[in-house]
């Protein structure tokens, strides 16, 4: 009788690492599924934002910045 509980608490104790290990493996395939697509997409919008970017001036042209007594000063801005 003794034997039989103890096997049982082994086979539940089994159960139960071989369900949590399945969790565990279903999150992580989960995770790799959402990083795929979000990777994905990323390379799909790529093209536009590397056209955005090169329509649009260089940063060094839009800003005006003075240097007096050490310090540099913001002049403003020359956005079209």
């Amino acid at each position: 009788m003794e034997k039989k509980k103890k096997k049982k608490k082994k086979d539940v104790f089994l159960s139960l690492c071989v369900c949590w290990v399945r969790i565990v493996c279903l999150y992580v395939l989960h995770l790799i599924d959402d990083l795929f697509f979000f990777f994905f997409f990323l390379l799909l919008l790529f093209p536009l934002f590397a056209a955005s970017l090169r329509d649009s001036p260089p940063i060094a042209h839009q800003f005006s910045f003075s240097c007096q007594s050490g310090r540099l000063l913001f002049v403003g801005t020359d956005l079209v």
